[in-house]
């Protein structure tokens, strides 16, 4: 028998009105009196009393009232967890809001050649967010640029999966000469950003052999405010020059910087029953990237 009769007794019940019920579950009244009535001759007599305005449950109805109740408990309890028990089969992957839409292409051509897209939940998140959600057990896999935790995490390993030269990203009308790559001394005058949401531009502030100038940066709180002080001020920030999310202004090389942006995925080896497909998707990516 249908769990919805059930359903419709219990709400009657506990609403004491016909109307109130159809209403609470968007069907009409008619039907929720047609649904009582089928479910009165499978039990074999009259459940509710309608007498003076009143709807009460007889004394039969009382007692199909309290297993009712039960029977939807243990209804929703069951649904709950299978949905909790599917979840736990999906990857959980995380990505740094920073990298490229050819990035996310890649992973999807990944997904439509090996796996049932079911199978994953993606999500775009900025570093911080992406190191919070792998420590906390809420991702199974982060790829990005850097881990935000202070104290590392027994539970997360990490991967190299390319590291890429670091380039110069400025606004279309930066830079004049496309035919060359541009000097230190080019960046003298115009206004350097950064930000601690976007690891990948803060290592160049630690590296040797960058002039004085280029150290004294401003720190933008995130990467869409970044890319905008790039375009309006004629600025420039480093970005790592494969994967960077931004394409509205340019990627320029620099003589003399030599330094690398290392791009990792960071994973929890503690996630038993998934080991198999994060295992396989790590390889898939690794081979990928």
């Amino acid at each position: 028998m249908s769990i919805w009769k059930y359903q419709y007794f219990v709400d009657v019940i506990d609403l004491k009105s016909f109307t109130k019920a159809g209403k609470k579950n968007y069907v009409s009244q008619t039907a929720i009196s047609q649904q009582i009535s089928q479910l009165e001759k499978s039990v074999g007599g009259k459940l509710i009393n309608r007498g003076n305005g009143e709807v009460t449950p007889t004394q039969l109805g009382e007692l199909v009232y309290r297993r009712a109740v039960e029977m939807l408990r243990i209804d929703e309890q069951m649904l709950r967890e299978i949905e909790a028990m599917k979840e736990s089969a999906v990857l959980r992957v995380g990505i740094d809001s920073s990298i490229s839409k050819s990035f996310w292409g890649m992973m999807q051509e990944l997904l439509d050649t090996y796996y049932n897209e079911d199978d994953f939940r993606f999500s775009r998140l900025d570093y911080t967010t992406g190191s919070m959600m792998l420590h906390k057990n809420d991702l199974d896999i982060y790829i990005g640029y850097g881990m935000n935790l202070r104290n590392k995490n027994p539970n997360i390993g990490e991967i190299l999966l390319c590291r890429n030269r670091l380039g110069v990203y400025t606004g279309d009308a930066w830079i004049k000469a496309e035919e060359k790559n541009i000097v230190f001394e080019d960046l003298r005058g115009y206004p350097g950003y950064a930000t601690a949401s976007y690891p990948c531009s803060m290592q160049i502030l630690d590296s040797a052999g960058v002039p004085d100038f280029a150290k004294d940066v401003n720190l933008i709180g995130n990467l869409e405010t970044l890319s905008l002080k790039v375009e309006m001020n004629n600025g420039y920030a480093y970005a790592d020059s494969r994967y960077f999310s931004f394409c509205t202004g340019k990627m320029h090389f620099v003589d003399g910087l030599t330094q690398m942006s290392s791009l990792k995925m960071y994973y929890r080896m503690d996630c038993l029953e998934k080991e198999r497909i994060l295992r396989d998707y790590i390889d898939k990516v690794k081979e990928m990237v």
